[in-house]
């Protein structure tokens, strides 16, 4: 297991800003919506989705979604095909966040949000990860996913069975078997 900490710890309300913004404008789960077995049909579904959240520090965070389906009764959001912009900010750093994913699932009290179908997050120094699944749990503010995940960005590789990232202290776990790669410096000196 390889860990990496920011020394800045008040990162975590900038990114529980953004875990709230996936976990409210980013979920998702397609674009099919059938009401459950025996059940009423979904309350609300929108289609072609943008959500704007006004930070404090007056950045402008951006949702999208094709379609956003509301479920009362479950309490539950489900949206597809989603992207959420986080420019950078003096806490956001690596020059901001892209982060694309094929589906999303959310409760309503941002307990909890399942990216799924493929996740990719760019930053704008170049860094880009790509897993099949991440979750926010929100109760410890934590981002996680079980399944591979593939980094790659200016001058290193890095592969693992899974990651977790702790939102509050910015510590990052990559989990089993992990392989990191790094290009040797120009000139060909190490």
């Amino acid at each position: 297991m390889t860990v990496r900490t920011s020394p800045k710890t008040k990162n975590w309300r900038t990114l529980a800003g953004l875990g709230a913004l996936l976990a409210g404008a980013a979920s998702a789960t397609g674009c099919a919506v059938e009401p459950p077995a025996g059940g009423q049909p979904p309350a609300i579904v929108l289609g072609d989705v943008t959500l704007r959240h006004y930070a404090a520090d007056g950045t402008v965070r951006t949702g999208h979604a094709d379609e956003v389906t509301y479920f009362r009764q479950q309490g539950r959001l489900e949206a597809g095909t989603l992207t959420v912009d986080a420019p950078p900010t003096d806490d956001l750093k690596r020059g901001g966040v892209l982060l694309e994913a094929s589906k999303g699932a959310a409760d309503l009290k941002g307990q909890g949000a399942l990216l799924s179908g493929g996740v990719t997050v760019r930053t704008g120094a170049g860094d880009i990860g790509k897993t099949d699944e991440a979750t926010w749990i929100g109760a410890t503010e934590t981002i996680r996913g079980d399944r591979p995940i593939e980094v790659e960005g200016p001058g290193y590789t890095t592969t693992a069975d899974g990651f977790s990232f702790e939102v509050p202290g910015q510590k990052l776990a990559l989990q089993g078997n992990v392989a990191i790669h790094q290009d040797p410096p120009e000139g060909g000196q190490e």
